[in-house]
């Protein structure tokens, strides 16, 4: 099965400049000896619900890291009413 998020009514929350995508990058989990592995970015839309599959994943802990808004690391707020993770 493939791995896949999905966002949806992702918003500024009422605070700041306003919010049109986000990306999220999805990480594994590696042993402490070794750098987590990076699987790959993703850029949601959030003028309606978006979602992504990542493909196949290796088993393992993975997370996943809001990396921009607005094409930027700083200064934007990010509401989200619901995120789904699928694998």
């Amino acid at each position: 099965m493939s791995t896949s998020i999905a966002l949806s009514g992702c918003s500024n929350g009422g605070q700041g400049p306003s919010v049109t995508n986000t990306q999220l990058q999805l990480t594994r989990e590696t042993g402490v000896l070794e750098p987590d592995e990076n699987r790959g970015p993703y850029t949601f839309n959030c003028s309606s619900s978006d979602s992504h599959a990542f493909g196949r994943q290796p088993s393992g802990s993975y997370h996943f890291t809001v990396t921009k808004i607005q094409d930027s690391s700083s200064g934007y707020y990010l509401k989200v009413n619901s995120v789904t993770v699928r694998y």
